[in-house]
């Protein structure tokens, strides 16, 4: 059967027109499906510029087997305690913010080989091949193997870079890593995927990339991943917003295939101006939105919590979303009153609070409370109790935080243990010297200059 050809009309915003938006860092193209030739289109099969892309595809594998190799070795390093750790770590950490920054573009050179253009059965980059020769049944094999690999080394590489230091000075700051691991990794996913797609099936690319931006609008305002309250809403506005414009696309290109009498003289800038007033609605909508329920959920747990301070006796059996609070009490400091309170009451059991908010409050407890290390360790024991009722997402957090605060508590000993160690051989050294002072000073021959060289000694080491 063969598809029908979409409209080519250049005064609309169309679907099969190529069009780019960048979305955290991924760009997102709906691809040319009337057209023979898409991002690659001045490459020819024959010529040079396809051997350079080969060779692209080659470093790009390479690059891959590279990365694997080096979470390997870090992974061996970390459990022999190899002393090159420090430098392995650093060198995986630059890998992978290689791998982060060229993910994109290498999804979309494995890519070419599956967008084929189904009028002809040619590829659209290389239009003397056809798409099932085996020339190209090969290299659509290694592509998707590359591609499959690149999702994954993305997915770990997002995980390892993504911060979660709540003492950090950096924007977009995250309690937990899920997110952005999941942000990063869908983006790139949908970069192979919008090659893939036969692009005659002109809805599917907008349509899953709206379904991409509905999960992630979810999954944000299941947890609202960021310390600083207002990231939240600035990350759920810009979904919002980029799912609108896809929106936009879908309805634009509804229009110029179901309307073929359009007057585009008067309706052409119409079109245009919801192609971008939807977009600029989106994001004003998400972000406001977002604003106004976590203020409803400040103002809520600060109210629950006045109630409690003004009738000591008085216990909450359930405070929800003072995770939350917590949480952004560690980034907005009049927040803190009300947090010292919550874990004090914590810490003497007046209130029951769930898994995730025994996991938080240790987090601020280690960070933001000084010597207090101890009895983060115990809220983090605490949880460990419900370990068997909650989530598999939950359970690696508390992991994470766990061996965070612990290998925290753990160089700090150490480096008092150091310390002290060189504080006794300094002792050590000086009451040698003494001795040796001492000796001079009772001797039957007192020598003036012996004595200026034993005290400088005993001075040079203090």
């Amino acid at each position: 059967m063969n598809p029908t050809q979409p409209s080519s009309n250049p005064n609309l915003l169309q679907v099969q027109g190529s069009a780019n938006h960048n979305v955290s860092g991924a760009s997102l193209s709906f691809d040319d499906v009337g057209s023979h030739h898409s991002g690659f289109g001045g490459i020819g099969f024959n010529g040079e510029s396809s051997q350079g892309h080969i060779v692209i595809i080659s470093l790009s594998l390479a690059l891959n087997i590279v990365t694997l190799l080096m979470f390997l070795y870090c992974k061996s390093a970390l459990g022999n305690g190899s002393k090159h750790w420090d430098r392995l770590k650093r060198y995986t950490r630059k890998m992978c913010v290689i791998h982060l920054v060229f993910s994109v573009p290498m999804m979309y050179c494995y890519g070419v080989f599956w967008h084929c253009d189904y009028t002809t059965l040619k590829l659209f980059a290389f239009s003397e091949v056809e798409c099932w020769s085996p020339s190209n049944s090969g290299l659509a094999s290694i592509s998707m193997l590359g591609a499959l690999m690149t999702f994954i080394i993305t997915l770990i590489s997002s995980l390892v870079l993504v911060d979660i230091n709540p003492a950090s000075k950096g924007i977009f700051v995250s309690f937990t890593p899920f997110f952005f691991a999941s942000l990063v990794a869908s983006n790139t996913l949908f970069a192979f995927l919008q090659q893939a797609i036969p692009p005659y099936i002109y809805y599917a690319v907008p349509s899953l990339f709206i379904v991409k931006q509905l999960l992630l609008c979810v999954a944000l305002v299941q947890r609202y991943p960021f310390f600083r309250r207002v990231e939240n809403s600035v990350m759920f506005g810009v979904l919002v917003g980029s799912g609108m414009w896809a929106v936009a696309n879908l309805v634009v290109f509804s229009v110029n295939s179901n309307v073929p009498s359009i007057d585009l003289e008067t309706s052409g800038l119409a079109i245009m101006g919801v192609g971008f007033l939807l977009p600029i609605t989106g994001i004003v909508l998400g972000f406001v939105g977002i604003e106004i329920a976590t203020r409803v959920i400040v103002s809520k747990v600060k109210h629950d919590l006045d109630n409690l301070m003004s009738s000591p006796q008085g216990e909450l059996e359930e405070m929800k979303y003072s995770h939350l609070f917590i949480q952004w009490a560690m980034k907005d400091h009049s927040l803190a009153e009300y947090v010292r309170y919550l874990i004090n009451e914590v810490s003497s059991t007046k209130v029951d609070l769930s898994f995730i908010d025994l996991i938080t409050s240790a987090c601020y407890m280690h960070y933001l409370v000084e010597d207090f290390q101890t009895s983060a360790l115990l809220l983090l024991k605490r949880s460990e109790e419900m370990f068997d009722s909650v989530w598999f997402i939950d359970r690696l957090e508390l992991q994470i935080r766990k061996r965070e605060i612990t290998s925290h508590i753990h160089a700090e000993s150490a480096e008092v243990s150091e310390y002290l160690t060189k504080v006794v051989a300094k002792q050590d050294t000086i009451l040698i010297l003494q001795r040796s002072f001492w000796k001079i000073v009772l001797s039957e021959e007192i020598s003036e200059l012996a004595m200026e060289q034993a005290g400088r000694k005993i001075w040079s080491t203090l």
